[in-house]
């Protein structure tokens, strides 16, 4: 069939756009959503409108009072009543030990953090021990927590391109349906704009729980180290968190503890599980 000579630039246009078409679903399949530039777009233009309107729903949350409690972090340098350095002749000096503080905690400034809850991760070790760990330590902070008036955090992996390590425990995400509390995932929130969140909400320190105190609580960009740079205050509970652990220290718990120990260095202030939980 021959077409007249006047149709043949349309039929060309047709056939590029097309292909470029026909090349971009193509591409999308083969990298995967989070790095097709069509998502790439989407998501920068979902953060731009997220300046005026939440990702997410508020809480149903209690306006809870003040209340102290006390932490403890470590220094190689010695520090005040306040944890800020001490100078001498300007400078800061050495007295390195366990510096304990009676801090005054805001719940509606302070969130709680449940970092990573999974019931499907690909080891049945993990998820059996953590499981035990969610039940018996971490679902009591939240539910004090609820019942203080803090906002309370869950993160997680988006489901979308992914069969593992997404799903939370039961009780929590039925405290996600409920509103009590907010489930956000980490390919929706790099550190900035967990940040700008936090602060839309009133947000200005954090608790963290949750898993693997020496993997993603640390290290994630929703974790303590970016939360610090990002000028918060955070504070972990040790007893509700684990570490991955190595062959031989699994009943020991020997990486959970010097990670803690690290943590309450410069990155965070430790709180015990049980004055907490006994407010």
């Amino acid at each position: 069939m021959r077409y007249p000579a006047k149709n043949k630039p349309r039929i060309l246009t047709v056939c590029i756009i097309f292909s470029i078409v026909l090349g971009m679903f193509f591409y999308g399949v083969g990298v995967g959503e989070f790095h097709w530039p069509p998502y790439g777009l989407l998501h920068s233009l979902t953060k731009g409108l997220s300046d005026g309107f939440e990702r997410v729903s508020s809480l149903q949350q209690t306006d809870g009072a003040s209340y102290d409690i006390q932490t403890w972090r470590t220094s190689y340098y010695a520090l005040d009543n306040e944890g800020q350095l001490l100078l001498e002749e300007l400078f800061p000096y050495r007295n390195e030990m366990v510096y304990t503080f009676n801090r005054l905690v805001n719940p509606q400034k302070t969130a709680i953090v449940v970092m990573d809850p999974w019931i499907d991760s690909p080891s049945e070790e993990l998820n059996i021990d953590y499981e035990v760990i969610i039940v018996n330590r971490i679902i009591p902070v939240v539910e004090k927590g609820i019942e203080l008036g803090h906002p309370i955090i869950v993160l997680t992996n988006s489901s979308l391109n992914r069969a593992y390590s997404n799903q939370i425990h039961p009780y929590l995400n039925r405290l996600v349906k409920e509103s009590c509390v907010y489930l956000l995932y980490h390919e929706e929130y790099d550190d900035r704009e967990f940040a700008a969140f936090l602060r839309r909400i009133g947000v200005t320190s954090l608790i963290y729980t949750g898993f693997a105190s020496n993997l993603c609580v640390i290290g994630r960009p929703m974790g303590i180290i970016h939360m610090v740079n990002n000028g918060f205050r955070c504070f972990s509970i040790p007893e509700a968190s684990a570490a991955v652990e190595f062959e031989n220290t699994w009943d020991t718990g020997a990486i959970h503890e010097m990670t803690t120990k690290i943590i309450a260095q410069w990155m965070a202030e430790i709180i015990n599980i049980n004055e907490f939980l006994s407010l």
